[in-house]
C-alpha cells in the first residue's frame, strides 16, 4: 500500500508513508496527481474535517 500526504498546504514534496510501488507506476501516478492536485488537495482538506469531498476522475 502507498500513502502519500501533502508535506505542506500546496507543497510539491509528498512523503511516501509505506510500502513501495514499480517506478512506472509511481511515474503514472505522480502524472495524475500533477494534473489533479487542485481536487486532491480540496478532497483532502474536507475529508481531514470531515466534510463530503466529490469523486476525482481516476486514469
Amino acid at each position: 500500500m502507498v500513502i502519500f500526504i501533502p508535506l505542506a498546504s500546496r507543497s510539491r514534496k509528498k512523503l511516501l508513508l509505506a510500502g513501495s510501488i514499480p517506478s512506472k507506476q509511481f511515474r503514472m501516478i505522480s502524472g495524475w496527481m500533477a494534473v489533479h492536485e487542485s481536487e486532491l488537495y480540496e478532497a483532502w482538506n474536507n475529508a481531514v474535517q470531515s466534510k463530503h469531498f466529490d469523486k476525482i476522475k481516476p486514469l
